[in-house]
Parts: C-alpha cells; structure tokens; sequence
C-alpha cells in the first residue's frame, strides 16, 4: 500500500526516532553513578537494568532498593530525580536519520511527544535532531492535561504548519495513546513496531492503522523522499 504524499509529516520522538530502551538505560547508568558516590552501593544499575529486562515498568527504583535492602536508607525522589536531570547517551535510529534528512527542506517536518518537558528537551539536545523540523511540540508545556491522546498539541501543531489534518502523516509507535487522536481528526497514520520497542507486544487498537512497518526504511515515500514532489 502506497500513502499519498503528505503536505506535511508529524513524528513521535520515543521509540519512533530513538530507542527508549536505550534512554532508559543511560538514565540507570546515571542513578548508578550517584548511588556509587552518594552511598558506596555499585550493583544499582545493574539490578535496575535487570528489573526492567525483566518487565518491571514504573517502580524500578523502588523494587531495586529493596532488594539491596536500602529502601530505609535513600529516598526514591532523590533517584528520580537523578534519572529526570541526567544528560542522555542515546542516538538517533539510522533509518530514522535517512528519512528526516531525506525529508527535510521537501515537505515541513514536526515533532510531537510527551513526557516531562525537561526531559524531552534533554533527549532533543542530545540527539541534536531539533534544526530538522519546522515545529515541535513538548505536550508537557502546554499542561500535562494536554499530553496525548488529548487533540491539541495535534490541533497546534497542525495550525503552526499551515496545514489540515487530511494532508498529514503522523508516525509513531505506542498504540496506547499515539493513534486514536490522529486517526479522528482525520490523518494518515503509521505505526513504527520496532522489534526492541517497549510497547512492540501490544496489538493496534480498534481505531487502525493505515500502515504498520517495522522501520522506517519500509515506508512508502519514495517518491517524496527522492524529492519528486
């Protein structure tokens, strides 16, 4: 199935362009820096590297101190906070770099995602990816009532590029909260289903997809990607 050519494409930032798993990582990395500073505790990383292979989303920090038996003795806050503060090691997807440069300066690019917006600049900065678009959008700066699947950062985005929903493509991976909104306001959609993507297990909800890939050297725009437009 060939899409048409959009007169704009919207990209998600986790697992779409980056790894998740790899930020996810780094910040382990970082915690584990301070725990072996603050308290002379080395395995921190390493257990909350383990926990999370393992499937362990949302409480990593709190699991991890317990089973060093140090839940009585550092406070999760200051380890979140650690985590939130750091400064990635994380690199942008070749495939993903192929198509933004392809893109880039042929149809406007924009960057939606969520999370803290401190985070999000961070990850931004360290992939040095944000001169490739022409509009991003941190939901979290516009309230964190507004992150996804709320219509707009989608709705803002849309009107800083001139453009309305029908000519659009929106790619993105979390078909929790990335496809519903866009699917309604009447966008093109695909699903990046990156094979070490943290949300790779879950099936597409009832709303669809028009197109699922597993990177984004499988999507079909050639013809604009070549610059035939």
């Amino acid at each position: 199935m060939t899409l048409p050519l959009p007169r704009a494409v919207l990209f998600d930032l986790d697992d779409t362009l980056y790894l998740e798993r790899d930020y996810v990582a780094s910040g382990f990395r970082a915690v584990g820096r301070w725990m072996a500073e603050r308290y002379g505790v080395t395995a921190f990383a390493r257990v909350c590297q383990e926990l999370f292979a393992a499937g362990r989303r949302g409480d990593v920090f709190d699991a991890a101190l317990a089973a060093l038996d140090l839940a009585e003795r550092v406070p999760v806050v200051e380890l979140i906070r650690v985590y939130r503060e750091h400064h990635p090691d994380i690199r942008l997807l070749p495939d993903a770099e192929r198509l933004l440069r392809r893109l880039h300066g042929r149809v406007p690019l924009a960057l939606v995602t969520d999370g803290t917006a401190r985070v999000q600049r961070r990850k931004l900065l360290a992939l040095g990816i944000a001169p490739l678009f022409d509009v991003i959008t941190v939901t979290d700066e516009l309230g964190r009532a507004f992150w996804k699947p709320h219509p707009r950062p989608f709705l803002a985005t849309l009107e800083a590029l001139g453009v309305e929903p029908h000519e659009t493509l929106w790619i993105a991976d979390n078909p929790k909260k990335d496809f519903l909104t866009p699917r309604r306001l009447g966008m093109a959609c695909v699903r990046v289903r990156r094979p070490d993507g943290i949300y790779a297990h879950l099936e597409t909800g009832p709303e669809g997809v028009d197109r699922e890939v597993s990177d984004l050297d499988s999507l079909d725009l050639l013809p604009l990607a070549a610059g035939a437009v």
